[in-house]
């Protein structure tokens, strides 16, 4: 302006132009209609209930292989809502890849259970997030690439909730029952892992509570000796949902074992150890082996030098290096490392691919060989054995000190 201000309200151009010393060049802005989507620019998510029963904070909550979530959000117009699920035993986040729909300013959701890496998996933390741009879905997402996804793509988060996955949701007047953890580490269904001799049971109830004249009970039975089931004790409930045994001898070192928890009437006199399914309720048969030595570790690290590790399978090449690692305990002189595929993860039709040399101590590897041919999907495993291990037989099962995860790979030329 000049000497004077410019007066206020409306005024034509012609006396803009004499008022003013200087003008900037015109730039032409369109005013859309006020939309509430637009203005809530505070991101604000939060989960309501699953498969219609409310969320209850600090409640560990019962669902079927698939649930229906819903919730309210407050999110800007262009960002995305995902539901994430977390496997309370490995170090992961999966995002599920159905798309919330959103109404509103309330939201509904799938969540599949056994979708991709999580058929497994029985505990969960579960959420949902607001982003502002989309990160993957269906792959495991691993924590360093997790919270740099924090950093710069999410936007908004609500408050996690637990989650028990039970494989058919229970009726109202049903009872189950599940172990959760031997000599205090978490479950894992997809090899045997090595506990103290003498270790104690955890576990958890599902559905209905127990009648008072119902207790849980724990069962063993060591394998490829064809022994019958045996009592290990009676099980203590905690906070009426949880129960534990305690540390009782499962067996002598080096023994292959399979433990059921069920639930039957408070007698041990009326427990049915020969027809378990004929109690009120039984566990998945878990297997175990004890050792009372330092367990020995063994992992597969890389393939055609490719890190793997997870459960989505990496491309390599037909005709590859594996190579690994070996911990805990050292290896007696006569141990070995054995490398063995199977095409079906069911079948368990394993074929022996070769012994591993040692380039240390801890390191493993078996030179480039032919996997198969190109466009194979594999599972690869690798085992510690004195004797020669072929085909994963019962009787070359019973040989096995240790076994790493199974690697997935698919081969390419």
């Amino acid at each position: 302006a000049k000497d004077a201000p410019l007066p206020e309200g409306i005024i034509d151009y012609n006396s803009l132009l004499y008022l003013s010393q200087g003008i900037s060049n015109q730039v032409s802005v369109l005013r859309k209609a006020r939309d509430r989507d637009r203005f809530l620019v505070t991101p604000r998510i939060r989960i309501a209930s699953i498969d219609t029963r409310e969320v209850r904070h600090g409640a560990v909550h019962e669902v079927g292989l698939k649930a229906v979530l819903k919730g309210e959000v407050r999110r800007p117009t262009d960002s995305k809502v995902r539901l994430v699920a977390q496997p309370l035993g490995m170090d992961q986040y999966w995002v599920m890849e159905d798309e919330p729909l959103i109404r509103s300013g309330k939201w509904t959701a799938r969540m599949n259970f056994v979708a991709n890496g999580l058929e497994a998996e029985q505990e969960f933390v579960i959420f949902a997030v607001i982003l502002q741009e989309d990160i993957p879905r269906g792959r495991p997402i691993f924590r360093p690439e997790w919270e740099a996804f924090l950093q710069s793509k999410i936007i908004g988060i609500s408050t996690v909730i637990r989650a028990t996955r039970i494989e058919i949701p229970l009726g109202k007047n049903q009872i189950g029952i599940k172990i959760l953890a031997v000599d205090d580490m978490p479950l894992n269904f997809s090899q045997d892992w090595e506990v103290r001799p003498r270790s104690n049971i955890k576990g958890i109830l599902l559905g209905r509570p127990l009648n008072f004249d119902e207790a849980v009970f724990v069962l063993a039975a060591t394998e490829f000796k064809k022994e019958s089931w045996r009592l290990l004790g009676k099980a203590s409930m905690k906070n009426g949902r949880y129960w534990e045994l305690s540390p009782q001898l499962l067996g002598e070192s080096g023994d292959y074992i399979k433990l059921i928890a069920v639930v039957a009437e408070n007698s041990v006199t009326l427990l049915n150890k020969k027809n378990i399914e004929e109690n009120i309720a039984f566990s998945r048969t878990v297997q175990i082996r004890t050792q009372d030595a330092p367990p020995i570790i063994i992992k597969i690290k890389r393939v055609d030098k490719l890190a793997v590790g997870g459960k989505v399978a990496v491309d390599v090449n037909h005709i590859s290096s594996v190579e690994g690692s070996i911990s805990g305990r050292p290896l007696d002189v006569d141990d070995n490392v054995w490398v063995l595929k199977t095409p079906d993860d069911d079948g368990q039709t394993w074929k022996l691919l070769g012994r591993a040399g040692f380039s240390s101590k801890r390191h493993w590897s078996l030179p480039p060989i032919s996997l198969g041919d190109s466009g194979d999907e594999l599972i690869l495993v690798a085992v510690v054995s004195k004797s020669k291990i072929e085909a994963m037989t019962v009787q070359e099962r019973g040989n096995v000190l240790a076994s790493s995860d199974k690697i997935r790979v698919t081969l390419t030329d």
